[in-house]
């Protein structure tokens, strides 16, 4: 018997926690490759500097069929 197993026996709810996050995963990787991501029309994007850049106004992105 592994940890894990061991774990998951005394705690029912932690199990199904897992459950429910791997589907999650598993939908949104069946979902993104069905999908392609691309810049939202007319949302500027310009660099924020930090410790890394990244966008100063967020990265607004739009859904197109793959």
């Amino acid at each position: 018997m592994t940890w894990l197993s061991y774990v998951l026996d005394r705690h029912p709810e932690l199990e199904r926690k897992l459950r429910a996050e791997n589907e999650a995963q598993v939908l949104l990787a069946v979902l993104l490759r069905r999908l392609r991501m691309r810049r939202a029309p007319g949302h500027p994007v310009s660099p924020q500097a930090a410790a890394t850049l990244r966008p100063r106004r967020g990265l607004e992105r739009t859904l197109h069929p793959a």
